[in-house]
């Protein structure tokens, strides 16, 4: 009885030539896109620290969860977005 026996061809094995090139196109892909990853990241990072930094102290106030912003307008400090995206927005919800 004679057995079949199934080989890959010799490219797959990385045999071939063309392996040495093919590690390095993976591998310079594998660094551009991880490097490109890490630069995207630091706006981010940074984005998130300057949030922290200058936001914790609000959280930590006894009045930010129990105080309320009734009566606080655009020109007040701490009064939000301003004039243009505020008064179109009272104007249509909370006119009474």
């Amino acid at each position: 009885m004679t057995t079949l026996e199934l080989r890959p061809p010799a490219s797959a094995l990385g045999n071939a030539s063309g392996s040495g090139l093919r590690k390095f196109k993976d591998r310079l892909a594998t660094t551009l896109i991880s490097a490109s990853f890490a630069i995207a990241l630091v706006p981010l990072v940074w984005l998130l620290w300057t949030v922290v930094s200058k936001g914790f102290h609000a959280l930590t106030e006894s009045g930010w969860f129990s105080g309320t912003q009734r009566g606080i307008t655009y020109r007040d400090s701490g009064g939000g977005a301003g004039m243009p995206f505020s008064a179109p927005w009272n104007r249509f919800c909370c006119a009474r």
